[in-house]
């Protein structure tokens, strides 16, 4: 499965998990798709091991994966297009959540809590920043803070 090529997103190379959000941004955009992927019960995921998951819906599975990757993406990667796919492929889902599995909204539930406090930290070190920082870091960038910003409002 898509979601499952996508969870080791640490041994991919940076091209294949460009392509694989690519297509999942794509997928989340029809809303017929993201339903269906709730109603989809798998019994168990056993290329999983972060934890067992037994009786999840697809559509949990890849809130899942794509909050991991988006974790993954902030403490290590730090790639913009990856944080700004991960978070844009969650906000178009987020309309047909239906019964999502606890662990699913548990790791969305944190995962909104580290983008607050950092988005907080980020627009504190803004407001203190020189020009030249502000120009030089791209942390500090408006899209940076504005992927998230966009995220937190959803």
């Amino acid at each position: 499965t898509l979601a499952g090529m996508l969870s080791p997103a640490c041994r991919l190379r940076t091209s294949r998990v460009y392509m694989l959000l690519i297509i999942l941004l794509m997928l989340s955009q029809d809303g017929g798709f993201v339903s269906t992927a709730h109603a989809v019960m798998l019994p168990t995921v056993p290329w999983f091991k972060e934890r067992l998951l037994h009786d999840i819906s697809v559509g949990s599975l890849l809130v899942v994966v794509l909050v991991r990757t988006t974790q993954y993406n902030l403490s290590r990667l730090q790639d913009l297009y990856v944080q700004t796919n991960c978070l844009a492929a969650l906000a178009n889902m987020a309309p047909c959540f239906k019964r999502i599995h606890p662990y699913a909204a548990r790791s969305l539930v944190t995962l909104y809590d580290v983008l607050a406090r950092r988005f907080q930290k980020l627009e504190a070190r803004r407001a203190h920043a020189s020009p030249v920082e502000l120009a030089d870091s791209e942390e500090l960038s408006d899209e940076a803070l504005g992927s998230a910003a966009d995220f937190l409002r959803m």
